[in-house]
């Protein structure tokens, strides 16, 4: 167990530095744009939802970031998950999610998740990295 007066004092650290950081982050939206294809497929049959993550004008995408989604759930427990995490490809400075699916109802299933992703930007002439979560959003619908 770490010692209370350390995780004391790295909490003050962390908590010191955060305002600073948070001062010149950007904001999801005004960084990069998501898109979400949504997946079809025979009930018991693997498909894919296929996400995007795409920076916007004056952003890059911070590829060797360990960019992934993860925190899979469906509320109607109507979908399975083969893998409880997926990395990003970047595909033309765009990351790109592949995420394995298994409709095991038929009909329309609503699902969700957390991207974890990073990408860099300039203020005030220097470059900052910008480390961001996001809901990933999407519905499996399964067919007979």
């Amino acid at each position: 167990m770490q010692n209370p007066t350390k995780r004391w004092m790295l909490g003050l650290a962390v908590s010191a530095l955060l305002p600073l950081a948070a001062a010149h982050a950007a904001e999801t939206s005004e960084g990069v744009k998501i898109s979400v294809q949504d997946a079809v497929g025979k009930v018991g049959d693997p498909t894919v939802i296929t996400a995007r993550i795409e920076a916007m004008p004056g952003f890059t995408i911070a590829g060797n970031y360990r960019n992934k989604v993860g925190d899979f759930s469906a509320e109607d427990q109507a979908v399975a998950f083969p893998n409880k995490m997926v990395r990003a490809t970047v595909q033309d400075g765009v990351l790109v999610f592949k995420v394995a699916v298994v409709p095991k109802k038929t009909g329309p299933h609503p699902i969700n998740g957390v991207f974890r992703f990073a990408f860099f930007g300039e203020h005030d002439g220097k470059t900052q990295l910008d480390i961001k979560s996001a809901p990933l959003i999407a519905t499996v619908t399964g067919k007979e």
